[in-house]
């Protein structure tokens, strides 16, 4: 039996036509097996759009976001999260952790062994993605910056530590920090008397050392062996030292020579003290060598010239024994004074000639007739032309430009 038809709807010819429809089926319920929860209603964006972004920095602080990617060659600073044999862990505020590990943790191991999980240090960006995605960091400024702080702290408090020797030179023992892997030098003057007089015996052997100069900049550290062997004498020429002040005049014996200059051991308050004699100090005239103008052995008479009880340093002078010769030099050499010279040095530019001991002037080339040139030894007249006393500069000329007067 089937259902019974409903008549269809008349529609009048006068009736408007009725727009055809989209049908959208009712979609069916289905249960939900999650426990009820209430969900906020989303609110339309589109009442309230984001302009668009200047840049990407500003698009991420939009989002809050605090992940930023590091640059080669940055320094950052970064918090410790992890500190194992291996490696160290650092949080620089990018997508990843940084890593300071292989070559890079082995030269900074003993750093690394002081440090804790939150402590903050600067790290340098080695790599800011290798092939893993891994930020790759360095430790060795912060850790070399660490190492000096630790041995100025070792220089204020009079640590003892332990250093090996690894070769002599001519101005005493170059020596070694090796849980740092720090090198620095020990003066044959800060070596006790038994050491200093067998330093071939010194290379590779451990020193208890203490540190008593520090100069980052110019890369330089210096020990002292004394200061632990002989603590108790070195103690007692400090306050000998006390009593000592610029001007004063000693005998003393040269004890070494170097490079720079000369060691003269002198008796204070009958205590032998080591000072150093400058190789600025040693002559008026630029010296190319302390040899030559010093021995070892030799005796010599020195002025102080400034004193430290505390470092248990003193700085003599041989020179200002004799006086400044540019004292009252404006009286001695007038403009137009005709005076004998030696020639002490030939120069591109000319020859110096030495007028007295502490006191040498210009000849210019140009004053120099060509094939009449002098030789290092010569004498000759010359005639002083200006003087600047403030500089230490003295020009001259010939007192004879047409014949010049030299003899040997």
């Amino acid at each position: 039996m089937t259902a019974a038809k409903k008549p269809a709807k008349k529609i009048s010819k006068s009736s408007p036509r009725l727009r055809r429809q989209k049908l959208i089926p009712e979609s069916k319920k289905v249960e939900s097996k999650l426990p009820d929860k209430k969900v906020k209603p989303i609110s339309s964006t589109t009442k309230t759009p984001l302009s668009p972004a200047a840049s990407m920095e500003e698009l991420m602080a939009r989002k809050e976001s605090k992940f930023f990617v590091p640059r080669r060659g940055e320094i950052l600073k970064g918090t410790v999260t992890e500190v194992t044999s291996r490696l160290v862990l650092l949080d620089i505020g990018a997508k990843t952790e940084g890593l300071v590990v292989d070559r890079e943790f082995d030269e900074s191991r003993d750093f690394a062994k002081t440090l804790s999980v939150g402590d903050e240090i600067n790290a340098y960006v080695l790599s800011p993605e290798n092939d893993r995605g891994q930020i790759l960091l360095s430790l060795r400024t912060a850790a070399t910056d660490w190492m000096w702080q630790k041995i100025s702290q070792w220089q204020r408090t009079g640590e003892v530590i332990e250093v090996r020797g690894l070769e002599i030179n001519r101005g005493g023992l170059v020596a070694r920090i090796d849980s740092l892997d720090l090198y620095g030098f020990i003066p044959t003057s800060q070596l006790s008397g038994p050491l200093a007089a067998k330093l071939d015996d010194l290379v590779n052997r451990m020193l208890k050392v203490k540190v008593i100069e520090v100069d980052r900049q110019n890369n330089r550290l210096i020990f002292s062996e004394r200061h632990v062997s002989q603590a108790g004498e070195i103690e007692a020429q400090k306050l000998a030292l006390e009593t000592v002040k610029p001007g004063d005049k000693f005998k003393g014996v040269v004890a070494g020579v170097t490079d720079f200059g000369a060691f003269v051991k002198v008796k204070i308050d009958k205590h032998d003290i080591e000072g150093l004699i400058h190789i600025s100090e040693l002559s008026w005239d630029k010296v190319p060598s302390a040899q030559d103008i010093v021995k070892e052995g030799q005796e010599v008479e020195v002025a102080v010239v400034d004193v430290h009880p505390d470092s248990g340093k003193v700085g003599f002078s041989l020179k200002r024994l004799a006086g400044d010769p540019w004292q009252g030099i404006e009286e001695r050499y007038p403009a137009g004074k005709k005076m004998e010279g030696t020639i002490v040095k030939i120069a591109s530019f000319g020859a110096i000639v030495q007028l007295e001991p502490g006191v040498s002037g210009l000849l210019h080339i140009s004053k120099i007739s060509a094939g009449k040139e002098p030789s290092v030894g010569d004498k000759l007249e010359v005639v002083i032309e200006d003087l600047d006393r403030d500089r230490r500069r003295l020009s001259l000329g010939l007192a004879a430009e047409d014949i010049p007067a030299i003899y040997r």
